[in-house]
């Protein structure tokens, strides 16, 4: 039986082959890709990754991103899940700077 992930964010489809380079070192200095994946999709939230090979990643996991044209940003692994043997997916959420995280009333 196919269950259907519970979404909470709108996704954006990502653009044809748009590529996302992950560091496992979110303190490091410079941004040092050890990975890349294509993006499957997006929200304002985070993104969905598709890799070939399983970069050594755990749920709840920081790390840094650069997710197509979006600037550099600290993400935190939510999910991981393999497709196949050789084909793995990750869902990462987006650590936002202060200035554009919503204001709760």
């Amino acid at each position: 039986m196919v269950t259907k992930e519970k979404r909470v964010k709108m996704r954006f489809p990502a653009e044809d082959f748009a590529i996302a380079y992950l560091d496992d070192n979110p303190e490091g200095e410079f941004f040092q890709a050890c990975a890349q994946a294509l993006i499957a999709d997006e929200s304002m939230e985070g993104a969905k990754l598709v890799f070939v090979h399983k970069p050594e990643l755990e749920q709840g996991q920081v790390v840094k991103l650069k997710v197509g044209e979006l600037p550099i940003c600290k993400a935190t692994v939510q999910w991981l899940r393999y497709l196949e043997s050789d084909i793995f997916i990750a869902g990462f959420h987006y650590e936002l700077p202060e200035t554009m995280q919503k204001k709760s009333s």
